[in-house]
């Protein structure tokens, strides 16, 4: 039977069906999304997004730099236009009074905060707001450097109200001083104050800022989205990959094992098959798709698995298969089931008739062995008495000469006593058989020099010999003695069986690495039940035969490590092939 691991897994066999391909599909599917990482789908999004984070930041931070330019270029061009204005002030004799209006008026402008101009100690000069003249202003700041210093500063104030202001600042110069031009620094250097109003600005900056990290966000999501369709489709494309590789692996294990293998449908008709099955079954069953069990196999295979199918149940049995088959076939049969219940049924077999053959002949050989021992002890325990039998039959015979019905007598005895004397050589032959003396020859001699005689015993019974013998050399380790022995008992069975006018044939080639020797006859054949006892001690369908010849063939063919077959021949009579090992030195 199959070793019980493999027995047990068919058993378990519950599969096919598209329904499975698609599950399985599915499961391959699941199993290469599963095969990315948790650890690396984090790591790849902690790529992404600082990646992005430090692309927005950058982003904002050109923003705000660039917010701040404009800013600054605006507040310096105000500077510079109340600058000018004071100077043509100076042409047009204005004075301190038209000078403070046009500042009020200049901080009308929108998004303008206010105007002033301070000395290098802080005191207010003059003021978009007439009430603070006179106040100070800038004391948080180096007045005296900054007016010194043609470079337009910036700073952001937070006001009492907590409003922010951008404030722009430098050195004031609108000329010199005189009753034309009031503001024009003296000896004491002058800054002006521009502030903007920065939360237009701020309102403006941070819903860019919005803008800007809604669109981070959406490209991280779009990222993250990517990535996992990505990984999405490398899992179904592993997971088709795998399916195809599955299927192909499946299709050439299903094609070379060396079972047959043989799948119904649910309806019993052929699904599937092996080249092993077509081997075994001795056709095509893979080219006859769609036809039933019972048109396809042989009567007692087709009838065990309809059992099986009719049990739902795993069965397995061994099977002789008749003519043409001839075989013994190992067989087991599962049903084919998945979660939509059963699909068909799956029949596996193999070939155990030439393992059946060696148990038998194992089997045979220990009984020979146990026979051979029996048979030694009993020929030595009967040898002596057969001589003291035979010594008085010879001294009764010399003794009584003057009586002719006496000495017959005697004759018959020691005849007799002869005859047995044989079958105890035999049975000693066969029980210590005398090792082989190995050594190269050539069979297509051994044949030639027991041609002749073979010849003439074949003629005085009216009986044609044919030899087949090839040309060349066949050569082989043997002694030629034993198998000079196997030759003769061959062809004297045959000659016994053959009656006249039949025809024996002595058939020598080469086969593979091994020598075939066949002796083939025209007789009555071998009854079937006959056939698996001939190399059995003393089994024997001859009124005269002790029963040994055949199985001390048989004990010499084996010590030549060679194997010896018996069959019938189907166009009459029985054949006997002797297969030696061959050799190509001489």
């Amino acid at each position: 039977m199959y070793p019980p691991v493999v027995s047990n897994r068919i058993k378990s066999i519950h599969l096919l069906g598209a329904s499975r391909l698609i599950r399985e599909k599915a499961m391959k599917f699941r199993a290469g999304f599963k095969g990315f990482s948790p650890w690396f789908i984090l790591g790849v999004v902690a790529i992404i997004i600082p990646v992005i984070a430090v692309g927005t930041l950058d982003n904002i931070k050109k923003q705000r730099s660039g917010l701040t330019e404009v800013l600054l270029a605006q507040g310096a061009a105000l500077i510079r236009s109340f600058e000018g204005s004071a100077r043509a002030a100076a042409g047009l004799n204005w004075g301190a009074f038209e000078l403070q209006k046009l500042l009020v008026e200049m901080a009308q402008q929108p998004d303008l905060d206010y105007l002033l101009v301070v000395n290098s100690k802080g005191l207010i000069l003059a003021d978009s707001d007439p009430a603070m003249v006179g106040e100070t202003y800038g004391g948080d700041l180096d007045l005296a450097g900054i007016s010194r210093s043609a470079e337009v500063s910036f700073r952001i104030v937070t006001q009492t109200s907590g409003q922010e202001t951008f404030e722009v600042f430098r050195r004031f110069s609108p000329g010199e001083k005189g009753r034309d031009n009031p503001l024009a620094a003296g000896e004491e250097g002058q800054v002006i104050f521009v502030g903007m109003n920065f939360e237009p600005i701020k309102k403006a900056r941070e819903k860019e800022i919005a803008q800007t990290l809604t669109l981070t966000a959406v490209l991280v999501g779009i990222g993250v989205i990517g990535l996992i369709l990505f990984m999405l489709t490398q899992a179904y494309r592993t997971a088709r990959v795998s399916l195809s590789q599955a299927k192909a692996f499946a299709a050439v294990l299903i094609e070379h094992l060396p079972l047959g293998l043989l799948a119904f449908d649910r309806e019993g008709n052929l699904a599937t098959a092996n080249r092993e099955a077509a081997r075994i079954l001795q056709g095509d069953p893979a080219g006859r798709g769609g036809d039933t069990a019972g048109s396809l196999l042989p009567e007692g295979l087709a009838n065990f698995l309809a059992a099986a199918q009719a049990a739902s149940a795993p069965q397995d049995a061994v099977i002789t298969l008749r003519e043409p088959f001839n075989l013994t076939l190992e067989t087991i049969s599962a049903p084919l089931q998945d979660e939509g219940g059963l699909r068909g049924n799956i029949l596996l077999f193999r070939d155990i008739t030439e393992l059946e053959r060696l148990r038998d002949e194992v089997a045979r050989s220990r009984r020979l062995v146990s026979l051979g021992n029996l048979a030694a002890g009993v020929a030595h325990e009967i040898r002596n008495p057969l001589s003291s039998i035979k010594g008085f039959a010879t001294y009764f015979r010399e003794r009584l000469a003057d009586s002719p019905p006496d000495v017959e007598t005697a004759e018959v005895m020691i005849r007799e006593v002869d005859r047995l004397n044989r079958v105890i050589n035999e049975l000693l032959e066969f029980a210590r058989p005398r090792p082989p003396g190995m050594r190269s020859l050539n069979v297509n001699e051994v044949i030639g020099q027991a041609k002749e005689m073979m010849a003439s015993l074949a003629r005085k019974k009216g009986i044609a010999l044919n030899f087949q013998l090839p040309q060349e050399d066949l050569i082989i380790e043997g002694d030629p003695d034993q198998l000079k022995q196997v030759i003769w008992n061959l062809y004297l069975n045959a000659l016994e069986a053959t009656e006249p006018a039949g025809r024996i044939e002595v058939i020598l080639k080469a086969e593979n690495d091994r020598i075939g020797i066949t002796v083939a006859d025209t007789g009555k054949g071998i009854s079937g039940q006959d056939l698996p006892h001939l190399f059995d001690p003393y089994f024997t369908t001859k009124a005269a035969g002790v029963g040994l010849g055949l199985a001390i063939v048989h004990r010499i063919v084996e010590a030549h490590r060679g194997e010896i077959r018996a069959e019938n021949r189907p166009e009459g009579g029985a054949s006997f092939k002797v297969l030696l090992p061959k050799i190509d030195r001489y």
